[in-house]
Formats: C-alpha cells, structure tokens, sequence
C-alpha cells in the first residue's frame, strides 16, 4: 500500500508533498472516492512517475469530472 501526503494550497490546485511506501518499478492502481477536475489525480500520477512507478491506473467511486476535466482528458488517454 502507498500513501500520498497532498496540500491544498487554494481551491482545484494540489501539490503532492510525500509518497509514503516504495514505488519504484511497481504497477500502481490509485483509487480515489471523486474525481472532479483530476488535478489531484494528474499530480498524483506525475508524483508517482517522478518516483518511480512503472504503469499507473485510477478507479473513482464518484467520477464526476467536470470544469477543467475536459483540458486534463488527453492526459488519461
């Protein structure tokens, strides 16, 4: 299991401060209970990358994925 430690610093901005758990050269599934934006998602995926992980996959509860979700949508492709 990994942790991600984020901040908020202002509303649908987030800023990944730990990965808690070793990552590299793993296959990661991020599950989230909602996804609006994906901004926290997209900084997730890039904090993960950035330490390592191999492949990663998301799986939401609540996708409800509106307002700047549509420019972030290239990004899951």
């Amino acid at each position: 299991m990994i942790l991600i430690d984020k901040r908020r610093p202002k509303h649908n901005v987030a800023e990944v401060m730990n990965i808690i758990g070793d990552v590299k050269g793993r296959n990661i599934l991020i599950v989230d209970d909602l996804i609006d934006t994906a901004n926290t998602f997209i900084a997730a995926v890039e904090g993960l990358k950035k330490a390592g992980a191999n492949e990663i996959y998301g799986a939401s509860t609540h996708p409800i994925l509106r307002s700047g979700y549509r420019k972030n949508r290239e990004i899951f492709s």
